[in-house]
């Protein structure tokens, strides 16, 4: 297990949380880069990854069951299904037949468009990936209902993330890992600086909203700023780093 310290592969993903509730879903947009909707509400959130941890974390097969600290940040505002409504539409075409108890009586995904911002020091945003909450293969309905039925207990407030949401296209893909494909081919901002990952004082900023005729459902920004790591004193012993700590 590597241990913690300066971590030069920083990385995002996108994606929507939901929220349980006693008889449906909320949901949210945060800052691993996702929105998430499970049942009474929803909100936007991002979290960012460090490399090392996560390759590590990511082995196969433990590396689906396994947590992603630290909690990602989320956006301010908790939408409720009630006002998502309007925007529903079904999940895309299955590869396979589902569990009968994941069908899809009715459309179960939402028109929510996402887009992440990318702010460096002393420069202008820029956005950077666009996507959209409906190219989710599984429903935060569907994920619930697929979590509960395996045996573990859902209680109301419980958070469930949606994991990245990708598009069809280069720029619709929710991770800088997968949008420089792993620092293979770098971005090129404005004033002609590169990113392959994050680097110190850059600034992302997600955003979602469901666009109606005449008004927008918003769930307001999700921004965090990438921090220095910063010296510690050593913890003693062979293979220990003495710089540690990385924030957003």
């Amino acid at each position: 297990m590597p241990l913690p310290g300066p971590e030069d592969d920083l990385t995002w993903i996108t994606g929507m949380r939901t929220i349980t509730t006693a008889d449906d879903v909320n949901i949210q947009v945060g800052m691993a880069g996702h929105v998430y909707l499970v049942t009474r509400s929803m909100q936007c959130f991002s979290t960012t990854g460090r490399r090392a941890i996560s390759r590590h974390g990511n082995i196969s097969p433990w590396g689906r069951s396994r947590p992603r600290p630290p909690p990602p940040p989320s956006t301010p505002w908790i939408v409720t299904k009630a006002a998502l409504d309007p925007f529903r539409v079904s999940t895309p075409p299955c590869e396979r037949p589902l569990l009968a108890c994941l069908g899809e009586p009715r459309p179960l995904n939402f028109d929510i468009e996402l887009a992440v911002a990318l702010t460096p020091l002393s420069g202008q945003e820029t956005v950077i990936s666009a996507t959209n909450a409906r190219e989710l293969y599984c429903s935060a309905a569907q994920q619930l209902a697929h979590h509960a039925s395996c045996g573990c207990p859902m209680r109301t407030g419980d958070l469930l993330g949606s994991g990245t949401i990708w598009g069809p296209e280069r720029t619709n893909r929710g991770s800088l890992l997968e949008l420089t494909w792993n620092g293979q081919e770098p971005l090129t901002l404005p004033d002609r600086q590169t990113r392959g990952f994050i680097e110190d004082g850059d600034r992302l900023t997600i955003r979602g909203y469901a666009q109606g005729a005449g008004y927008r459902i918003g769930f307001g920004d999700c921004s965090g700023e990438i921090l220095r790591a910063v010296s510690l004193p050593s913890w003693g012993g062979e293979g220990h780093s003495d710089d540690i700590g990385e924030g957003i």
